[in-house]
């Protein structure tokens, strides 16, 4: 009995820790800012200030990521420039499918939730993001 209860306590945590892919898309629209990148092959980085946030929006199986710049009335600058993607679950995890006139990648959602992002791309870079939170300065 108790090896049982162990079991299947083992299974919930693990079950726990795993997201669905519904779950990451439903989590992906907003405006995210990056907080670290991290690597097996390169040095982490942190960063304590950024001039950039990424706003992500997800429409069915589609998506757009754009570059802006926060100022400090609230409002948000930027080039106009935007990434369109489309979402594949593959293998119980969401992948963002990008093409470009010049290139075309994949990038793998490895967890995504209220205030968490993180993905990681063909290189095994990982991009560790946390929700934006707009500048106060009063």
């Amino acid at each position: 009995m108790r090896t049982l209860l162990l079991v299947l306590g083992s299974f919930l945590l693990i079950s726990c820790q795993n997201q669905s892919p519904e779950n990451i898309k439903s989590n992906l629209t907003g405006y995210w800012e990056i907080k670290t990148v991290q690597s097996n092959h390169i040095q982490n980085k942190e960063y304590t200030f950024n001039n950039t946030i990424d706003y992500i929006e997800i429409k069915g199986e589609n998506g757009i990521r754009t570059k802006l710049q926060p100022n400090y009335d609230g409002t948000f600058s930027g080039n106009n420039t935007s990434e369109n993607f489309t979402i594949e679950i593959v293998d119980n995890h969401l992948d963002l499918h990008y093409k470009t006139p010049f290139d075309q990648w994949t990038e793998k959602v490895k967890k995504a939730t209220s205030d968490e992002l993180i993905i990681e791309n063909k290189d095994g870079i990982e991009y560790h993001y946390v929700r934006y939170e707009p500048l106060n300065i009063e």
